[in-house]
């Protein structure tokens, strides 16, 4: 599945499980409103793979096992082994998974499909895909998600003109 056949529904940030970086993950809907998740940035030096994770290859991976990392590590073939900590950090933020002694186990996510649902728009179907306009500019669109220093710019003193002899 390529980042072109997803829309994304939500985009978050969310403690790593060491609690040492910070995660910012995205969830989406696939053409036939599969749930799938990703990982896009990590405030830390751990390296990730940003490839798509299907939310129904999860549940059919872990079943009702009790859940680690190296469960969830047959997800990212010949990824970087982060991935499936990360992955783990995100589901376990979104209400997906919670702590039972040295593992994790699944958890119903009432409230994280509901808001999923919402999000799609229609029940069980992602909303479609806005059509594509041409715009004046080749800029892609840019969503804030943080805000650091002054949204408008300083002004600046203007600079002293040298003297010339």
């Amino acid at each position: 599945m390529t980042t072109d056949d997803i829309r994304i529904l939500k985009t978050g940030t969310c403690p790593s499980l060491s609690g040492k970086s910070k995660l910012t993950y995205e969830i989406g809907a696939g053409p036939a409103s599969e749930i799938c998740m990703r990982i896009t940035k990590n405030s830390g030096a751990g390296m990730f793979g940003k490839g798509w994770v299907e939310l129904e290859g999860i549940h059919k991976l872990v079943n009702d096992k009790p859940i680690t990392s190296t469960t969830l590590a047959p997800l990212f073939k010949g990824g970087s082994a982060n991935s499936a900590g990360f992955l783990l950090a995100v589901m376990k933020y979104e209400g997906l998974v919670q702590e039972s002694g040295r593992a994790y186990e699944r958890l119903d996510g009432k409230a994280f499909f509901a808001e999923i649902k919402t999000l799609m728009g229609t029940p069980g179907k992602a909303a479609a895909k806005p059509a594509k306009t041409k715009t004046a500019s080749p800029k892609p669109a840019v969503y804030v998600t943080e805000v650091h220093g002054p949204l408008v710019p300083t002004p600046r003193k203007p600079a002293k003109k040298s003297a010339k002899r």
